[in-house]
């Protein structure tokens, strides 16, 4: 880099070999500067103090390097500062509390950094703390992603209830205990508690936030059935709630209202809970489910068969049932189903014989049914599935397995 004198934008093309972000500050000092983007090239080192000399300065990117350090504690002498976008560094220590007199701060992302708690209550006055997305509309969103961080957070704070925000996001933050009802009063569209230790039953408030279309509360600690209250959050379209202890049907996530063409789900992953069954034998003709791509459903006591309705699921990618209990056939009507790439069937009590237009359909990349009670010779297919795929179905043969005795 040359020096500069006059310079009003510094964006600093990826470096191919580690460069000392001192050094590079040296190279760019202007009390006139107004935006630095230095992101994605491979800088080390501290976050040199004398950065809040730039007291022009508007937006400071720094995201995915190697930085290492503090957040410099005289960063409020940036005055200006909209912009503070620190993501996927090394950063160590507390968020500054300094960092609460930015008063002009819009977007503040430090997700991804070995940060350390308490988050400082002086967050909550950045009252313009906000960013624009374009997600259906152009919107006004407002930000918080703090995600990554080893902050031992215990519970979310009470303060950003005052942020007003639209997109939250805690995940692996240490939050722990329940949900403060408060979150409801929100108006989030998104929110990720995911990887934390939070605790207690799924709330009914929950059906209030009408603007969520993002819920994530996976690995976490929840319990209880699915409450009818839930049907009411008409704009969800993608749901994870993995890896919890969520029991009962699940009826109430596949019969969720929309709001027209609005609030049909994405994705789906209810996997590793203690939900039950039968599933609904309708649920590929539910309104919310006309669109999903990705349904998985693994690791829960559902038992009873595979509806032949999921075929009607026409936008599927990816089908996942893997030690459900599930006994029954595998429904040829699966194959309606023809984006599917993926199909996981594995440890379940399946019987009969493999679908042909099932195994063969046009973008199936992976077929899993190992550890069923399937029969018969495996149809001929195209693609190139492993052996391992069809093991423990004793009474399965042909290829990928050995061949088939003749009688």
């Amino acid at each position: 880099m040359s020096e500069h004198h006059n310079l009003n934008v510094v964006v600093a093309a990826a470096f191919t070999t580690p460069v000392n972000v001192v050094d590079a500050h040296h190279h760019i000092q202007s009390r006139r500067l107004l935006l630095q983007y230095l992101s994605e090239n491979q800088f080390f080192g501290l976050i040199p103090s004398s950065i809040s000399n730039l007291n022009s300065l508007t937006k400071l990117s720094l995201q995915y390097n190697k930085l290492s350090g503090r957040i410099p504690y005289k960063i409020d002498k940036l005055k200006s500062l909209t912009n503070l976008l620190l993501t996927s560094n090394r950063i160590t220590g507390s968020i500054p509390h300094s960092i609460g007199k930015l008063s002009q701060l819009e977007y503040l992302s430090l997700n991804i950094n070995e940060l350390i708690g308490p988050i400082p209550s002086s967050i909550g006055q950045l009252a313009s703390l906000q960013v624009q997305f374009l997600v259906h509309l152009l919107r006004l969103f407002r930000i918080l992603d703090l995600s990554c961080n080893p902050l031992s957070l215990g519970k979310i704070p009470s303060w950003m209830s005052k942020l007003n925000l639209s997109w939250l996001m805690l995940a692996k933050t240490g939050l722990k205990g329940e949900l403060p009802s408060w979150l409801s009063s929100l108006p989030l569209g998104y929110l990720d508690l995911s990887s934390n230790e939070l605790t207690g039953r799924f709330p009914t408030w929950i059906g209030n936030m009408s603007d969520l279309w993002y819920l994530n509360i996976s690995y976490n600690k929840f319990y209880s059935t699915i409450p009818k209250e839930f049907k009411n959050m008409l704009l969800l379209t993608d749901l994870d709630l993995h890896s919890n202890n969520f029991s009962g049907p699940l009826d109430f996530i596949f019969d969720k209202n929309v709001d027209g063409p609005l609030g049909h789900y994405n994705t789906i992953d209810v996997s590793r809970n203690k939900f039950t069954g039968p599933i609904d034998k309708n649920v590929g003709n539910k309104l919310a489910m006309n669109t999903i791509s990705s349904l998985i459903l693994s690791n829960n006591p559902l038992g009873g068969r595979i509806p032949k309705s999921i075929g009607n699921l026409t936008q599927m990618r990816l089908l996942e049932m893997v030690r459900d209990k599930l006994s029954g056939t595998i429904p040829e009507e699966i194959s309606n189903a023809d984006t599917l790439r993926i199909i996981k069937l594995s440890r379940n009590y399946l019987t009969g014989r493999v679908p042909k237009m099932v195994i063969n359909l046009k973008w199936l990349e992976k077929f899993e049914v190992l550890r069923n009670k399937l029969s018969g010779e495996i149809p001929a297919h195209k693609a190139n599935f492993p052996a391992s795929a069809f093991f423990g179905n004793p009474g399965l043969c042909g290829l990928p397995l050995p061949a088939c005795k003749q009688v």
